[in-house]
């Protein structure tokens, strides 16, 4: 139905997911704008109106006197040869869209994998910090709250807001005895 809903708005011109409101959730992220489907959508619009005009021309030839018969069977062969290319030209439009889908469907596997082997090595991280931890023998600094430091060595952030996880590669740190917090060492 969604899918439905955006060919439509495409058959009318440019749209965009703004403008297909929360029905934008459920089509291929990258449908509204591509120019290949907005070419195809509007050259099956065109067949389907052509298809449109050759019935009523058939229709005319049907209604019309007796010297028209014999192009009766011209008309009619028109009339399905343009209703099977708008036939063929809207399957190739939802071909298309479902193909969409399943490159977008790919990419989200290939990512949610490569979050999974983050998360993997961030628990391994965990894991052997601990282990390093026990076997020196030393305790780990547990504090209560956060303080600010305007030290040296306080790790900053130039943006206040997000961090995404590629922004933290930009900043280098250096964590002695397995992750211990130390007095006066802030991150």
């Amino acid at each position: 139905a969604d899918t439905t809903q955006m060919v439509d708005r495409m058959r009318k011109g440019p749209t965009s997911l703004i403008q297909m409101g929360a029905s934008a959730q459920k089509v291929p992220i990258f449908a509204v704008r591509d120019e290949g489907l907005y070419q195809r959508i509007q050259r099956w619009k065109a067949l389907e109106s052509e298809a449109k005009r050759a019935g009523q021309l058939y229709s005319r030839s049907v209604g019309g006197s007796s010297a028209t018969v014999g192009f009766q069977a011209v008309w009619e062969q028109f009339k399905n040869d343009m209703t099977d290319r708008s036939s063929v030209a809207e399957s190739l439009v939802y071909s298309m869209i479902r193909d969409m889908a399943n490159v977008e469907l790919e990419t989200i596997k290939k990512n949610l994998s490569r979050i999974q082997i983050v998360e993997a090595e961030v628990i391994q991280q965990l894991a052997l910090s601990d282990r390093v931890l026990k076997d020196s023998g030393k305790k780990l600094d547990v504090r209560n709250s956060a303080s600010v430091s305007t030290s040296k060595d306080t790790l900053r952030f130039p943006y206040d807001g997000e961090i995404w996880f590629d922004e933290l590669s930009n900043y280098k740190v250096n964590l002695k005895g397995g992750c211990q917090a130390r007095n006066g060492a802030s991150l």
